[in-house]
């Protein structure tokens, strides 16, 4: 995800990896505006109050999100609409939660200087898709994207200096331990692990009294902290991941924060 997104895509996506539903935040910041700090990280996802409420309304007039009533709170969840749109547009998500075939699609480009905006282009292709970088001009990636990185090659008209293949992991040794130096797992669980232990401390302070203004906007942080670790995360399939992967773990304490 490593594209510029427009806000109503931020929205769609954090929904998307959050829940099935959520509390309608705009509601919520109608009636508590100083929830969002303009010197916070959720600031470069919501932008200023006018383009959330812009994409708030565009989402709901287009069928993207609807909004139900359970227990007199408002809550919104995503249509089928925009679960075809997210797959779509962010090709990971038709990839998420399936089995790894164990193959490995490599794209090999050499592409001159003179070239270096083309280069680029396609470094951030590969980025957007999610691919780690193995070798200097060389990526990989356990997904199938050999259709979406043919018609962008085919786009960028640079067949036949960038090339896309498929090769069985037979010969490259642990899986686990190739996509661990590949995405620099053990650093981003490192990070789920130190955000997890914040979310645990905020839960103890919460036990039998209301929390403090300060601690508050450490729960914002923490929230906001937790976007940026999803735009990190290439989610990879469970096999290449580490067996105490914390990812899931943090998304559930979040929602019950």
């Amino acid at each position: 995800m490593g594209k510029k997104l427009k806000i109503y895509e931020r929205l769609l996506i954090g929904l998307a990896f959050m829940a099935d539903e959520v509390i309608d935040f705009y509601q919520s910041y109608r009636k508590h505006p100083q929830v969002i700090d303009s010197n916070k990280p959720l600031s470069r996802w919501l932008y200023k109050p006018s383009g959330l409420r812009q994409s708030y309304y565009y989402l709901l007039r287009t069928g993207y999100i609807k909004k139900i009533v359970k227990k007199g709170k408002p809550y919104l969840r995503l249509t089928s609409k925009a679960n075809e749109k997210l797959k779509r547009d962010f090709p990971i998500f038709r990839m998420q939660k399936r089995k790894w075939d164990g193959k490995w699609r490599i794209v090999i480009f050499d592409i001159s200087e003179k070239s270096r905006l083309l280069r680029n282009a396609l470094r951030r292709k590969l980025k957007e898709l999610g691919f780690g970088m193995l070798q200097q001009s060389i990526y990989i990636s356990p997904y199938n994207f050999v259709i979406d990185m043919y018609e962008f090659l085919k786009t960028q008209k640079i067949l036949g200096k960038a090339f896309v293949l498929t090769a069985k992991h037979e010969l490259m040794g642990d899986p686990q331990k190739l996509a661990g130096l590949v995405w620099q797992l053990d650093k981003l669980q490192d990070e789920y692990g130190y955000l997890l232990h914040r979310i645990y401390k905020m839960q103890e302070k919460m036990i039998n009294r209301k929390i403090t203004k300060k601690e508050k906007k450490e729960m914002i942080q923490i929230k906001d902290d937790y976007l940026e670790l999803l735009r990190k995360d290439p989610c990879l399939p469970s096999e290449l991941l580490p067996h105490d992967w914390m990812a899931e773990d943090v998304r559930k304490s979040i929602l019950k924060l």
